[in-house]
């Protein structure tokens, strides 16, 4: 066992050559034709045609023909057709060189002067000679001699190993053994675990303690904000509230079988029975417990108070109370304190700008330290985005004429991921994003470290916010001393008092300057706008489907009825406008009439998205004004570098207007203060789920009533505004007042783990409790996805693996990715990916820049094929400039994030120290040389980037000519997923534009649809990264040929040994690496243990193919596309 695995691999081509020139479609024109019926029968069992013998059916039978007088009376017409066609010759696909659609050799449609059911047939045959080529032209899985024969040896004495562990484990241990004995499938995480049955003993140890330490936590309640390393830990995900005492849900369709829990389920029951289990058990009771207010501390309530009444003297104080008198929520201070006080909950609307999310927390903590129990108050207050805590505590404390800082002195603070600076640890206001509050119930379930909760923005409807309302409404009867307080704008109050048993409701004024609106029928009227092509419109009105016929019919009476209040022009222009699209021309005529008619003022202009942002600022850019110097037109979007969006805040000089165009980040997350004009497109990008098919979509759509009124109230916030509506009134009375709540459009997985992770009961029954729940389908397929990763098992119990997920702050697929890194010793370059995907793209698109972007990205990607390693090269390049002192220049000069890649250092920080609490590493420095033995060894980087992200894999179908990749645009790459379903790499991947693949099979993290369905950051990978950690492998035969198979769709050919031996290799490779997540520890690679041995064995072989791939590509087989001679095959 100690020797190497540093054989060769064979070099056999495994390459089919196809038969060259041509084929007739019937037999030779020598040969008499003879009855039409049988030529065809001949035509499908010609043994050299491209169905052969084998497949044993005659046209009838495949096409469903009857041999009846309908077929009999056409046989004379037939007859004539293929006598004037006798010498015809037509090419099959069998003999094309080249599956893909730029070949020459196989045309594209059939030869001229076939019709009817001919044509059906020169296609069928095509596809059946596409379909054995693709066959014929599949990978091959090969070891050399000396590789196989180690392989053999490693396997013997790991099965060796076993026996004598069986014999020494004794008879505890021996009902577990034979529980596990029954499962045989290689399936990822499912092997059985007999072998280890001591360390899985002991890592129940290992997590007991940490339970332990949990439940010693709850004892207590917290002394101080800082109870607790939250600042690292805060999720994105939600984490509800209370158990639910329901029986677990039979979830239709789930196959035990299929995806071999029982194995584990086994395990589970018999850890349950000895004790041993800490992961889940029998569902807890309830950790809401009621408790009792902490016990009054006078002296340092009469300090408090004395500290107020000398603030309340300072010059600088009483000049920022004047200023707060002023707000409308200052005016109602006494009523919403009473209020308050006088109820456990209180939902306060109020329009933007009244004061209520700076002013509320203050009314709250002032009232208690003037009745001499300031001590007693701890206010959480939630904000939904992490901009939003830091400068709303910054502001709050201005007004206090205090500091945010660390000095633990002040009475605010605010605390997000990464980023903490905490407030006193009594008589104080935490600001802190949702996920901060829903961290601290791991430990503090019944959030004792507060006395009034605050909701901001509630009305958003976001996930955080929506199962934190679930937690909060199942605790009030538990804490009937915690406040909770609800602030909403004005439209949807009333939905949340009824969710929260018809609590009061408070409603305060807004303060605006008001505001002139504009729907399109006057934006027409005022401004002359004539559309230059109605034609597009009339076209797309002719294939309006059955159930928008009615809506159309409406609007076309609500056109007549205009008549005598606009013009005929007007009218005319409303009748073909084309509201499938956005109208970049009347935006821009819009802008000219403003600058050319109105007064001075910035205008803010509302699209859906970066490329209507791209096309409005070159329309803008174009017009003579722009170029005379007297528009500054700045595009608002992430995708735009840090400097550029800093502009967006500063007032131009005298005689330039500002032009902001932006998406809907500008209508809640930042007020651009001198806007006095908005342009309203009426369309908005919206996130979409559809579970039955497994697609997240990001589509463009109608904006709601609350998106229109929070569009218009960006103008007027310094002067009198104009708000110019690009919908008219009939459109405007359609639309919904808010768009669906997150929780119906999204993912549940993470939220799933959550609810499992804080023993919140079955998750059906919880999330039920929301005021809008989503689908059973959203939620089964949310279960089955984490059933199907192990992270849970049949009963919802959670898992080893799914406990390891719980706690992380990614979403489980690339939670699985790190832990995979973390145990295959290349942890670096993947958490660069893990965060990457959890946070944001480091890269941006200057305007007008867009293809030296994609230039430098394919640049970095090297010749891998992989957004990943593409992610991984570009952030080592910064760490380099890092250490040279050029990194803003490395950073402009390659379109990259300074601040982003600064954020994703930290994420990478966080997560390794996470790692090394739960034991994987044994150093908290992600760079930690034991923990990246392997990080430049591409081909295994690239298999835990397989293991995390199956089952999200494609095949390769279609590669862009060498011709058409030049283009930004042209036809891409495409592929299919398992339900044949058709994507294309998004135009932002390095795999867009490139001609030629050594192996057909991309791991992809996401696919989307928006105008189609796209995946991003894809990566090609080779067939022993997806064997040996995709699906269930199986071996089979087909058409004679020797084959190995993941999840009966991934199919490689292999002679039967080897697929045995892959098969054997996978079983071990799953029991050691379900062990380590059972019992966590850094990798042993000495080559003398069991463990070494293994994965080396599984590193080599991934290595060794990694390197055929690269140096003789073609000749491994499974290759697509057309390689360059002598010149690379990126673009």
């Amino acid at each position: 066992m100690s020797g190497g695995y540093h054989g060769y691999y064979s070099q056999t081509n495994t390459h089919n050559n196809m038969h060259k020139g041509r084929q007739r479609y019937f037999d030779s024109d020598k040969e008499d034709l003879g009855p039409t019926s049988n030529r065809e029968d001949r035509f499908f069992n010609d043994s050299n045609g491209p169905l052969g013998k084998s497949h044993g059916f005659t046209a009838s039978e495949r096409y469903g023909i009857n041999d009846g007088k309908k077929f009999e009376s056409d046989r004379g017409r037939k007859q004539n057709i293929f006598k004037r066609r006798e010498t015809h010759r037509v090419p099959t696909f069998e003999n094309a060189e080249d599956t893909t659609e730029q070949s020459s050799s196989r045309p594209k449609r059939h030869p001229p002067g076939l019709r009817g059911r001919e044509i059906g047939l020169w296609y069928a045959q095509r596809h059946i000679g596409q379909k054995e080529k693709e066959r014929k032209n599949r990978p091959t899985v090969s070891m050399d001699k000396t590789r196989e024969n180690s392989i053999r040896e490693l396997l013997s004495n790991l099965k060796q190993d076993v026996s004598h562990q069986k014999n020494v484990t004794g008879s505890k241990n021996e009902t577990a053994s034979n529980i596990l004995a029954s499962s045989s499938s290689s399936k990822s995480w499912t092997s059985d675990l007999a072998s280890f049955p001591s360390q899985f003993s002991q890592s129940s140890q290992h997590i007991v303690k940490d339970e332990e330490y949990k439940e010693e936590v709850k004892e207590e309640p917290p002394d101080s904000w800082e109870d607790g390393d939250f600042d690292e830990m805060e999720t994105e995900v939600e984490k509800p509230g209370s158990r639910s005492q329901e029986e677990p849900v039979d979830l239709d369709g789930y196959d035990d079988e299929d995806n071999q829990l029982p194995s584990v389920t086994g395990v589970v029951e018999y850890m349950k029975s000895h004790g041993d289990y800490p992961y889940a058990g029998e569902e807890p009771e309830s950790d809401f417990m009621a408790i009792n207010t902490d016990s009054l501390n006078p002296e340092y309530d009469m300090r408090m108070k004395l500290s107020m009444e000398r603030l309340c003297e300072n010059p600088q104080y009483v000049k920022m109370v004047e200023f707060r008198k002023k707000l409308p929520s200052y005016q109602m201070r006494e009523t919403i304190v009473g209020t308050i006080n006088s109820n456990q909950v209180l939902v306060v609307s109020g329009e933007t700008g009244c004061g209520k999310t700076t002013q509320v927390p203050q009314f709250i903590l002032d009232d208690f330290i003037q009745r001499g129990i300031g001590s007693q108050c701890r206010i959480i207050c939630t904000q939904p985005r992490r901009i939003s805590a830091i400068s709303v505590s910054e502001r709050v404390a201005a007004e206090r004429c205090e500091k945010v800082d660390k000095s633990y002195t002040s009475s605010v603070g605010y605390q997000i991921r990464l980023e903490t600076k905490l407030p006193r640890s009594h008589g104080s206001i935490l600001f802190c994003t949702t996920g901060i509050v829903l961290k601290f119930l791991e430990k503090d379930p019944c959030l004792k470290r507060a006395t009034h909760v605050i909701i901001d923005e509630i009305h958003e409807r976001d996930l955080q916010s929506d199962f934190l309302m679930i937690i909060l409404k199942d605790l009030l009867p538990l804490r009937p001393d915690l406040k909770v307080i609800l602030m909403s704008a004005t439209l949807n109050a009333e939905m949340f008092s009824e969710y929260f048993n018809k609590c009061p409701m408070l409603s305060i004024p807004g303060f605006t300057f008001p505001v002139k609106e504009y729907l399109l029928e006057d934006v027409i009227e005022m401004t002359g706008y004539t559309s230059e092509d109605i034609s597009p419109r009339r076209r797309q009105w002719r294939k309006l489907k059955p159930g928008e016929r009615e809506e159309q019919d409406n609007y076309a009476v609500w056109c007549r009825n205009l008549q005598g209040r606009y013009s005929q022009k007007t009218i005319s222009v409303l009748q073909n406008f084309d509201f499938s699209k956005v109208n970049i021309d009347l935006m821009a005529h819009i802008v000219n009439y403003i600058c050319t008619r109105l007064e001075n003022g910035a205008i803010l202009v509302f699209v859906p998205g970066w490329e209507d942002i791209k096309k409005l600022n070159e329309a803008i850019q174009n017009t003579p004004r722009c170029k005379s110097g007297s528009l500054k037109v700045i595009p608002l979007h992430s995708l735009m570098p840090t400097v550029n969006q800093r502009e967006v805040f500063e007032r131009p000089p005298p005689g330039v207007r500002k032009i902001v165009i932006a998406t809907n980040i500008a209508e809640t997350s930042i007020t651009i203060d001198d806007v006095v004009f908005v342009i309203d497109c009426g369309k908005i990008k919206v996130k979409g789920f559809q579970p039955e098919i497994n697609l997240s979509s990001l589509e463009t759509q109608w904006v709601s009533k609350a998106n229109a009124k929070q569009r218009r109230g960006r103008a007027g916030r310094v002067q009198p505004g104009y708000c110019f509506h690009l919908y008219t009134e009939f459109q405007y009375s359609l639309a919904p007042d808010y768009l669906p709540p997150e929780m119906l459009r999204t993912r549940l997985e993470e939220l799933c783990l959550q609810i499992k992770l804080l023993k919140l009961g079955y998750i059906v029954p919880f999330i039920s409790k929301a005021m809008q729940h989503p689908s059973k389908e959203a939620i089964t397929h949310a279960v089955e996805t984490l059933m199907e990763l192990n992270a849970l098992d049949a009963n919802e119990n959670l898992l080893p693996l799914g406990y390891h997920l719980a706690r992380m702050p990614v979403e489980p697929h690339t939670g699985k990715m790190i832990l995979f890194a973390a145990m295959f010793c290349c942890l670096d370059p993947i958490l660069t990916v893990a965060a990457s995907l959890s946070f944001k793209d480091a890269f941006t698109i200057p305007l007008g820049k867009e293809h030296l972007a994609d230039q430098t990205r394919i640049r970095l990607s090297g010749d891998s094929k992989s957004d990943h390693i593409m992610l991984i090269n570009a952030f080592k390049g910064w760490e380099d400039s890092l250490r040279r002192g050029t990194s803003q220049r490395y950073c402009w000069e390659n379109f990259l994030s300074d601040n982003t890649l600064k954020m994703l250092r930290d994420m990478k920080k966080q997560l390794a120290e996470l790692l090394y609490d739960i034991g994987f590493i044994d150093s908290k420095d992600p760079k930690n040389l034991s923990a990246n033995k392997n990080s430049d060894n591409q081909g295994l980087v690239k298999a835990v980037l397989c293991a995390g992200l199956y089952p999200n894999v494609a095949e390769i179908t279609k590669v862009p000519t060498a011709k058409s990749s030049k283009y930004r645009g042209a036809g891409g790459l495409g592929m299919l997923v398992k339900d044949n379903t058709k994507i294309q790499a998004h135009p932002k991947s390095v795999n867009m534009k490139q001609t030629f693949f050594e192996s057909k099979w991309m791991v992809f993290y996401h696919k989307l649809k928006t105008t189609k369905v796209y995946i991003h950051d894809c990566t090609m990978v080779s067939p022993y990264p997806l064997l040996f950690f995709g699906g269930e492998i199986k071996i089979l035969k087909e058409g004679g040929m020797d084959l190995v198979s993941v999840d009966d769709w991934v199919k490689f050919k292999a002679s039967a040994s080897t697929a045995q031996l892959v098969k054997d290799l996978r079983q071990q490779l799953d029991k050691l690496l379900t062990k380590k997540i059972t019992d966590p520890g850094p990798t042993c690679w000495d080559q003398t243990t069991s463990e070494g041995a293994l994965m080396a064995a599984i590193a080599d072989l991934i290595t060794m193919e990694e390197k055929g791939y690269t140096v003789r590509g073609q000749s491994m087989g499974g290759s697509i596309g057309k390689k360059e001679t002598g010149s690379s095959s990126k673009v």
